[in-house]
């Protein structure tokens, strides 16, 4: 082996130990929650979540709320909803857990979900060539650390496999009342909340959604159009979790600024559809999410509202503000601040 050889050997382990020492960071788990009252009161609004696109299972945030929610995945693998059913309802950690396999789409029907190498990068939508060539080491080219092979975009297999709207789902399937969306959808995301506008989303209160900003898959939405919908519907963006891309290079440098390929953006309705002030009650329904979230302030700010105050007083919830301020302090803890 050549002494360039090794060297390259070398950053490349450091690169990965790197990404594994952030990814455990990040991995932090959520202290459960202890606090009785504050037990009381999330049993009380039950949650109903819905994850779309659920390869792997439900996202790891939610799982502090797990105890007092109703848990809806949609997932098209057959094979993956089916591990993922299984695997869940062995843990019975969730109140409920309701399978969908099938597509979400724009319209009713079939599709064809093209199954890529990596099978969490499988779409309704062909992934782009363009995107590929810049952003991805060729196929059978020399490793670069920092970049992932072609190869995992490579279309394996075109399965025909049947899909419905959103609203449809919530038919067919029980779903109303949801109140926090998860849409990781690798580009449909638009065309699925376009599917669930006069049943499904008016009770939504918050929304987990990727969005890219570029077109890693041809004819897909990009961010603007994702965002200003959600704004429209009476959204606001709370905060990003970017992921960032470099270009592949003949000349190979260990280091240059990413740019923001795609991010996973966190929503909270703010307003009504029509324009209109939530209700005390869909005030309370974000509560749960906020803690989920790390969002305390957001929560506390709120639960510090005369309006929201005075509901909640009338049910029994008075000093449900304290409980949220003592978790939030042993959150702070695990966090290390």
């Amino acid at each position: 082996m050549s002494i360039k050889t090794s060297v390259q050997v070398v950053k490349s382990c450091l690169y990965r130990l790197r990404k594994r020492l952030s990814a455990k960071r990040r991995k932090i788990t959520a202290p459960l929650i202890r606090q009785e009252f504050l037990k009381e009161f999330l049993k009380a609004i039950q949650p109903r979540i819905l994850d779309v696109g659920a390869r792997g299972g439900p996202l790891p945030r939610l799982n502090v709320l797990a105890p007092f929610s109703h848990l809806f995945l949609c997932e098209p693998d057959i094979v993956e909803a089916e591990r993922i059913g299984e695997k869940l309802r062995r843990k019975n950690f969730w109140q409920s857990v309701t399978m969908i396999p099938e597509a979400l789409a724009e319209k009713q029907g079939s599709v064809i979900l093209h199954m890529t190498e990596k099978a969490g990068l499988s779409s309704l939508f062909e992934p782009n060539p363009s995107f590929v060539r810049t952003y991805c080491v060729p196929c059978g080219a020399p490793e670069v650390p920092w970049l992932v092979s072609a190869r995992r975009w490579e279309v394996v297999d075109r399965i025909k496999v049947p899909a419905i709207t959103l609203d449809e789902a919530a038919e067919k399937y029980g779903i109303d009342g949801i109140t926090f969306l998860k849409l990781d959808t690798q580009g449909t995301e638009l065309a699925i909340l376009q599917g669930g506008v006069k049943r499904v989303l008016p009770s939504v209160l918050a929304i987990l959604v990727e969005m890219e900003f570029v077109s890693v898959y041809r004819q897909q939405p990009l961010f603007s159009e994702v965002h200003m919908f959600l704004e429209n519907h009476g959204f606001r963006v709370m905060g990003f979790r970017n992921a960032e891309l470099r270009r592949f290079t003949n000349i190979r440098i260990p280091y240059s600024q990413g740019e923001v390929g795609w991010t996973h953006a966190l929503y909270f309705r703010e307003r009504k559809e029509d324009g209109t002030a939530l209700r005390a009650s869909e005030i309370t329904g974000l509560i749960p999410y906020a803690i989920a979230f790390e969002y305390f302030d957001y929560a506390l700010w709120y639960l510090d509202d005369p309006y929201v105050q005075a509901y909640l007083n009338e049910r029994g919830w008075k000093g449900i503000a304290e409980e949220v301020a003592s978790y939030a302090k042993e959150y702070g803890i695990v966090r290390g601040r």
